[in-house]
């Protein structure tokens, strides 16, 4: 599935669904906005720029920019690991937060998406059964109906989009660096494909939308496309 970066949920495939299945062995990669083979080629191991101008499907000549949204194979490319969360706060805090603006969580790139919620209702890497984990957390906002969720990061929106048995109305930001994150369950989104966004930006409201059993944030963090555990980064 790591060659299929437009599924967003890895963990539910729909019958029907088509998979991309390389000929060659690597890595399918979506460019995103002003990227270069350069850039894409730094985010990975195992892998020079020559190598992809010279296989011949990808159709480059040259390292300019991509257009948003071309797939280009990386032939032989392996991921590189992420880079370890920052250090823990000294101060200790509660399991949720209260406020009327977003927490910026650790040091780091990454803020807290919400500025008040009950809690964590489902944490990272739970079994889903046949090999399957959870990909994210869940802020549960039982009590906070409607809340505004914030970017997380600085970047820029590189998805909009609904589906009826996972994440229902979501939103996907690109960070840089081979960073992106993602919120689930909306009822309402403000931004656009596109959009440069600051952390802190609204991104829209939080709702029932997709697949859930009560109002929460799906919320996930991805390292060239590899799912870690947010947590390390925002608590």
């Amino acid at each position: 599935l790591d060659n299929n970066p437009t599924i967003d949920d890895r963990n539910l495939l729909q019958l029907g669904q088509q998979l991309v299945v390389p000929r060659k062995d690597g890595i399918l990669y979506k460019a995103g906005y002003g990227e270069t083979v350069d850039s894409i080629v730094n985010q990975f191991d195992n892998i020079t720029v020559s190598t992809v101008l010279d296989y011949k499907p990808n159709a480059l000549s040259e390292s300019a920019d991509l257009e948003a949204g071309r797939f280009v194979l990386l032939p032989g490319a392996t991921r590189k690991p992420p880079p370890p969360p920052p250090p823990r706060p000294t101060t200790s805090g509660g399991g949720g937060g209260t406020g009327g603006a977003p927490m910026p969580g650790g040091s780091g790139r990454f803020g807290i998406p919400l500025a008040a919620w009950h809690g964590v209702s489902d944490p990272f890497g739970g079994s889903r059964g046949g090999g399957r984990i959870h990909e994210g957390i869940d802020l549960d906002l039982y009590g906070f109906h409607h809340s505004t969720i914030f970017s997380a990061c600085t970047g820029t929106v590189s998805k909009v989009e609904y589906l009826t048995y996972s994440y229902g109305y979501h939103v996907v930001v690109d960070c840089g660096d081979g960073w992106t994150t993602l919120y689930a369950h909306m009822d309402d989104i403000s931004v656009a494909p596109g959009q440069r966004v600051s952390k802190g930006t609204p991104l829209g409201i939080s709702g029932l939308t997709g697949y859930t059993t009560g109002e929460h944030l799906h919320f996930e963090i991805r390292y060239n496309g590899a799912p870690v555990n947010p947590a390390d980064y925002l608590f």
